[in-house]
């Protein structure tokens, strides 16, 4: 994108020289609001982040997030990475105060091939989890739906009240269902892997369902 690539030249350039990183400041309004289009055309993201091979943020859609320079592996992990992009879900200073936040990241690389800056697109997780669980669920229905990392635990549940995030829970692979224990009762529970989607199998999550005994 030569509009990532002149921008991450045009401040890369600057902070070498030791100049003031404002005269590029209408430069940067007007990525920044490239990231506005294009979030609002791929409503799944809530930030962009353009960052420096040091880690300094050269420009953001969420002007109230954290700025200066971020420590996140992630920036290295970009930089070297030989797949086509890198996923995290940790933690992230860039996200200061808030639970494990899900990126994509990559490199900007000049025609040469040499890296310019990481591009971070950041996953709107909470408010696409409960779309999804929402859709899911049905009227009265006691079921409980949740994502849990590959070591059973919950990451996102439809009923966070009723299984929190960061639980440990039973996993139900090798069999269709069975009866497990959670906070002094039973449920009926099953657990499932990703079939994947175009290619796409995520990054190791399952999917679980649990419904107490008693109504299942």
């Amino acid at each position: 994108d030569e509009a990532l690539r002149d921008y991450a030249r045009c401040m890369g350039g600057l902070l070498a020289r030791g100049e003031d990183p404002a005269l590029c400041a209408d430069h940067r309004a007007r990525l920044e609001a490239r990231f506005s289009e294009y979030v609002r055309k791929y409503s799944v993201y809530h930030d962009i982040v353009l960052l420096g091979s040091d880690g300094q943020v050269l420009a953001r859609l969420d002007a109230q997030g954290a700025q200066g320079r971020s420590s996140d592996a992630l920036v290295n992990e970009a930089l070297n990475t030989t797949a086509s992009y890198i996923e995290t879900f940790r933690p992230s200073d860039l996200f200061p105060a808030q639970g494990p936040v899900l990126i994509y990241a990559y490199r900007v690389t000049d025609t040469d091939g040499e890296a310019l800056a990481v591009l971070a697109l950041c996953f709107s997780f909470a408010n696409e989890t409960r779309r999804i669980f929402a859709n899911l669920a049905q009227a009265r229905d006691w079921t409980v739906l949740a994502l849990l990392d590959p070591g059973g635990t919950v990451i996102a549940c439809s009923d966070p009240h009723h299984l929190p995030v960061g639980a440990q829970v039973e996993r139900v692979l090798e069999r269709d269902w069975d009866i497990v224990r959670f906070a002094g009762r039973e449920y009926l529970a099953t657990t499932r892997r990703t079939q994947g989607y175009q290619g796409y199998t995520g990054p190791g999550w399952l999917g679980h369902a649990m419904i107490p005994l008693e109504h299942a």
